[in-house]
């Protein structure tokens, strides 16, 4: 009996130990060297953002480099790189991997770490600098060229239409100085050079030394001066906004001709490259979009397609090229990371609306730690500890300061005020003239009706003055002397 007992907890104490053992084996994890994920230091170890990660999750393990230098792809029904490492089970983690369905059906997949989209990685023209040409345009940027255009309109069609009342209405200075009512000086006061310059000298919000004196000429000048108030405090308030925004807006507008992949397959001078395997290749494969097919067979037939098998050789082909017509078609956080490191001679264009998804570790199937590790991903998601590792590596230590990912700008945006912007204006300028119009006609008829009656009646004094005369002639020509 107790020989018995002695053999159970030998059994048990042998159990404990190899599970001791086993607890204090480094956990095998696989990579690429890409950074910021996966940095190899001189003395031979492994900086980055996912030794950090493991390290804030207190994990005992060992990096090794993925053998080809793969993500993970198949090959006659092989899977090789990362995912390789896992299915053959010489890696119990392995990241970090675009989640795929054809490789969730290999391995399985952690809470996601870092969220990705796709960026088009492109070189800045001449530096970044802001060209001549929105030097020059700047003071005009805050409009639409139609509504410059309007502006002009309205201001020719009202200065020509207040000439007209001034010429022709019988109660304004010109007429006032005719009839020795005004002096010479104040019916020169509207003449069709002075009016013209009486409606830009109001836009300019300028005195004036005489205003028109008849209610149609002042009803078209009020609405005037409502069309210049809200020209005026639009253009200022805008203005304002592009000086806060600044000198980069311009250079971005400048280089970023290319916002999405439909205008980079429209743009036939510029080559297209990404890489030629992983999960990118594998999007633009097989997606049905026309624009997306046309950008996989111009990548797929450029002459250096065969090379770009690294993040790193897309971008040096791209820095290296000096004809600025060679576009790098990767994921958001890698973009991200070259384009805020010096020399800063690049920039990337985020792709909001066509793809999404996320890195995350891979694990074996039905792996023991996959708990364990979500757990403590979530944990650090929360605590806001995993956003710190991504800042630190992403923007801390970056050096540009310019326009280095035009997707950061959407946080500051700034809009040209269109026509429709000053639709409502116009209309008010529309009625001045109108409404001015006819009462400068009624005006007019008022004053014709007013002159013709004076005329009558004094023709019929005149008359009765006569008849008087003539009877007392006849009368006294009776009287005997």
């Amino acid at each position: 009996m107790e020989t018995r007992e002695d053999c159970l907890l030998l059994i048990l104490f042998a159990f404990g130990y190899l599970s001791s053992v086993n607890s204090q084996t480094p956990l095998r994890v696989t990579s690429v060297h890409e950074e910021p994920f996966l940095i190899k230091d001189a003395d031979g170890g492994f900086s980055g953002m996912i030794p950090d990660i493991l390290d804030s999750l207190k994990l005992n393990y060992s990096i090794s480099l993925s053998p080809d230098g793969s993500y993970g792809r198949q090959l006659n029904g092989t899977w090789l790189g990362m995912i390789g490492e896992l299915v053959n089970g010489n890696a119990d983690i392995a990241g970090f991997l675009t989640v795929t369905a054809p490789r969730s059906e290999a391995v399985d997949f952690s809470y996601p770490v870092v969220p990705i989209g796709l960026s088009i990685l492109m070189k800045k023209p001449r530096g970044g600098e802001v060209s001549l040409d929105y030097d020059l345009a700047r003071l005009f940027y805050p409009f639409e060229l139609s509504v410059w255009l309007m502006a002009f309109v309205a201001m020719f069609v009202t200065g020509t239409v207040l000439y007209i009342m001034m010429h022709f209405n019988p109660y304004e200075w010109r007429r006032m100085a005719r009839d020795h009512e005004a002096t010479a000086r104040e019916g020169e006061s509207f003449t069709c050079l002075n009016s013209f310059f009486f409606v830009f000298s109001t836009l300019m919000w300028q005195g004036y030394v005489r205003a028109p004196r008849s209610i149609g000429a002042r009803v078209l000048v009020a609405a005037w001066w409502c069309f210049t108030i809200l020209f005026i405090v639009s253009y200022t308030a805008n203005l304002t906004n592009l000086l806060r925004i600044g000198p980069d807006y311009f250079a971005s507008q400048e280089f970023s001709k290319i916002k999405s992949f439909e205008d980079l397959s429209k743009n036939a001078d510029m080559r297209v490259g990404f890489l030629n395997s992983g999960s990118t290749y594998r999007f633009f494969r097989e997606s049905k979009s026309p624009f997306c097919q046309e950008l996989f067979q111009r990548a797929i037939n450029d002459q250096d397609n065969e090379n770009f098998n690294s993040i790193h050789r897309l971008k040096m082909h791209v820095r290296n090229n000096k004809e600025s017509n060679f576009a790098a078609i990767m994921e958001r956080p890698a973009a991200r990371f070259i384009a805020n490191r010096k020399p800063c001679d690049l920039y990337a264009v985020h792709v909001e609306d066509l793809t999404y998804k996320h890195y995350a570790f891979a694990l074996q199937k039905n792996s023991s730690i996959a708990s364990d590790l979500n757990t403590g991903l979530i944990k650090l998601t929360e605590t806001g500890e995993l956003h710190e590792i991504e800042k630190k590596w992403f923007d801390e230590r970056g050096g540009c300061t310019g326009i280095s990912q035009l997707d950061r700008k959407e946080s500051v945006r700034f809009y040209k005020l269109d026509l429709s912007t000053f639709s409502s204006a116009m209309l008010i300028v529309v009625a001045g003239i109108i409404i001015g119009g006819i009462i400068c006609l009624i005006e007019i008829c008022i004053f014709k009706w007013a002159e013709s009656r004076d005329s009558s009646e004094e023709t019929e004094h005149i008359t009765a003055d006569e008849e008087t005369i003539k009877a007392a002639e006849g009368k006294g020509a009776a009287t005997p002397v």
